[in-house]
């Protein structure tokens, strides 16, 4: 009996900032979140972990919007 291999690829998040990262600048936040949403399903990061990555991709006004 021969035994199957199965291969497990982590993907990380894009780094904030890099060309394919998403990016929200206040605009579009639809598809700021599908985008945001498609990377964490990509990379296996549990949809209930998704708002702890919103900060991360946001324009510096938007997340001082959001802080105050």
């Amino acid at each position: 009996m021969m035994a199957h291999l199965t291969a497990v690829f982590i993907v990380p998040m894009p780094m904030p900032g890099s060309p394919n990262a998403p990016h929200f600048k206040g605009q579009c936040v639809t598809d700021f979140f599908d985008s945001l949403e498609a990377h964490t399903s990509a990379t296996n990061v549990p949809l209930n972990e998704l708002p702890a990555y919103v900060l991360c991709y946001c324009h510096r006004r938007i997340c001082n919007i959001i802080g105050s």
